[in-house]
């Protein structure tokens, strides 16, 4: 054979060796596939335990309020002396008779920007039909306080004044007559001091809710008869969000 026909015979030979390489390509190891889906479900399972951890540590520190209004609670209904002014501008002496709202902290965190804001109220006179006033958000201030925002350090409470009644205290102990009576709100609309309320049974809805803790609804009554130890705390209901 030729050198010519050597080179030729060397060169189809290598021709042949490089089609048969093309058509057979190198298929991956099946270690390095379990290797990379072992990653990938150990990266989902490591989100959602840390999704899962993150969440429960949530609720677990966060702050948790617990609205109280009742006669046999401690602080909700309290009478006090105060400053006041009689109709020649004089410095008097008054008594107060006030219902107020305790919010508690059962969270294992301080409650921060808490507000108790009311949606609804309902009064029914003796006889009469039911009204509903509900034009307004009004927010409940703190008793003795202007303070806002509010915060309520885990483990302690605030009291929010509602309703109160005054009346005059004569030197020699009598009692005189009821003087004043209303809400206590931050803010008191004209339209809700001429709505007609008065001697009869009451309803508030109210939110209170704090950064991070969940938002409760609930529902509390009270009744005055017109007299100064009439105002009476009657009790406070839970309603569910919708």
């Amino acid at each position: 054979m030729t050198r010519i026909a050597l080179l030729a015979a060397s060169a189809t030979a290598l021709a042949t060796t490089c089609a048969f390489s093309e058509s057979q390509p190198v298929s991956s190891s099946p270690n390095n596939e379990w290797t990379w889906i072992a990653g990938l479900v150990g990266g989902i399972l490591g989100a959602s335990f840390k999704a899962i951890y993150d969440y429960i540590a949530y609720r677990w520190q966060r702050p948790l309020l617990v609205p109280v209004f009742h006669p046999s609670e401690e602080g909700c209904e309290v009478e006090t002396d105060a400053k006041g002014k009689d109709r020649d501008d004089k410095d008097v002496v008054v008594r107060q008779r006030y219902l107020r709202l305790r919010i508690k902290n059962d969270g294992r965190s301080a409650a921060e920007n808490v507000t108790a804001s009311v949606i609804k109220i309902s009064f029914k006179e003796p006889g009469a039909t039911p009204t509903t006033f509900r034009e307004e958000v009004l927010n409940l201030k703190v008793s003795l306080t202007e303070d806002h925002p509010v915060r309520i350090p885990a483990g302690a409470h605030v009291f929010m004044d509602v309703f109160f009644t005054v009346r005059g205290k004569e030197p020699h102990g009598e009692r005189s007559a009821v003087v004043a009576y209303g809400f206590e709100f931050r803010a008191n609309p004209v339209r809700l001091q001429t709505f007609g309320f008065g001697i009869g049974s009451y309803a508030a809805d109210l939110f209170v809710s704090a950064d991070g803790a969940p938002t409760r609804l609930v529902e509390i009554k009270w009744t005055w008869d017109g007299t100064f130890d009439g105002l009476r705390a009657q009790s406070l209901g839970h309603k569910f969000l919708a």
